[in-house]
């Protein structure tokens, strides 16, 4: 990366957040941590000369609702990505705070898997291209590529069910449409093929 990315992980458990600063850090970002939201409040207010691009927010903080952090974040000039990254995130979350944040992954959480939500979430513009160029060529329907967006971004199919306004089965059925059309069998083959030229639509822009 030219210009590294900023990462603010918030985060309570020091030694997980500690590896989340290594491991991403040595995927060329910059990250600061804050163990609570007083102090992810005080980096937001200090720390204000390079923007943010990105928020890994947990949501069971000890001083906290994570969420409660969201309005103070809005209220910035640039306004960060959000992805919660919380064993406390579930369906009726995702829905309570659709449209606040971007998404949302329940914990534990391996690095592979924060790895690409965090490439996923701080190049959503890619993302968007890479999906409608996945979905070009594999002849997927407006209805399939938002059920793949929704996947990519971290929903689980009663999340994205919720998100996008359709019944489950829907969703279900929509993915057996996915696989026939892809040749390929597993969500996580297809979300990684989608990760992979998310990249490379990244790498390829100035």
């Amino acid at each position: 990366m030219l210009d590294k990315i900023r990462i603010l992980v918030v985060e309570d458990d020091r030694d997980l957040g500690r590896a989340w600063k290594r491991l991403l850090t040595s995927r060329g970002y910059e990250v600061r941590l804050a163990r609570t939201l007083s102090a992810a409040r005080q980096v937001l207010s200090t720390d204000t000369l390079t923007p943010l691009q990105l928020v890994l927010l947990d949501l069971e903080l000890p001083d906290g609702d994570g969420a409660t952090l969201l309005p103070t974040l809005e209220q910035q000039e640039h306004v960060p990505a959000v992805g919660i990254v919380s064993s406390h995130y579930d369906s009726v979350r995702a829905v309570e705070l659709l449209g606040r944040t971007t998404a949302g992954i329940p914990k534990p959480v391996s690095d592979e898997t924060l790895c690409a939500f965090v490439e996923a979430l701080t190049g959503v513009d890619a993302l968007a291209s890479a999906v409608d160029a996945f979905g070009a060529k594999h002849g997927l329907s407006t209805s399939q590529k938002a059920v793949l967006r929704a996947a990519a971004l971290g929903l689980n199919r009663a999340e994205a069910s919720k998100a996008l306004s359709v019944g489950h089965q829907t969703v279900v059925e929509q993915w057996k449409r996915i696989f026939d059309k892809t040749g390929l069998r597993e969500q996580r083959r297809i979300i990684g093929e989608l990760f992979a030229l998310t990249v490379r639509i990244r790498e390829r822009r100035p």
